[in-house]
């Protein structure tokens, strides 16, 4: 094979494998984190996608869900449970959100039914970017939701420089 084609292959293969980690919804793009590829599902309906664990594909536990929303900007929303973990203003009336459940609260508070640790583990894997332990942060959260170490709110920082950072208005 001649250095020309050789070269011409590789670049054809780079292109294939960053398409592959590519999300176009209707009104915004975005490339996957590097900590999830190969590691979740992109479900795109529209303007919402639903991020998934391949591992554990339930659509009541998402990894996260982006979707367009009207209105004013929503600077913060839900509880310590369910939250915004950040947002992209398409226009001055329309923003992409992004939500997210902290599952180590939610298993604190008792706000879920827990399937099983391991679900947990890896979502909040995910979510943090391998930064924050399901198990831990659970054990270090009340029933209220304060955590004493933080840790939880570790989740909103990665999303906030790994994914929302990387959403682009279409």
């Amino acid at each position: 094979m001649s250095k020309t084609k050789a070269k011409n292959t590789k670049k054809q293969q780079a292109s294939e494998d960053i398409a592959q980690y590519h999300v176009t919804a209707q009104s915004y793009e975005f490339d996957l984190p590097k900590y999830w590829r190969d590691r979740v599902i992109a479900q795109v309906d529209g303007d919402t996608v639903t991020i998934l664990s391949k591992t554990y594909p339930d659509t009541e536990n998402p990894v996260c869900t982006i979707s367009v929303e009207s209105g004013t900007l929503t600077y913060s929303g839900g509880d310590v449970a369910t939250s915004i973990m950040g947002y992209v203003p398409i226009s001055s009336d329309h923003h992409v959100e992004v939500w997210a459940h902290r599952y180590p609260a939610l298993a604190a508070m008792g706000g879920i039914e827990l399937k099983s640790d391991e679900e947990y583990t890896d979502l909040t894997d995910l979510q943090s970017g391998g930064t924050v332990d399901f198990i831990t942060a659970r054990n270090n959260t009340d029933a209220g939701g304060e955590s004493s170490d933080g840790a939880i709110f570790i989740i909103d920082d990665w999303m906030k420089n790994n994914l929302i950072s990387a959403i682009t208005v279409r």
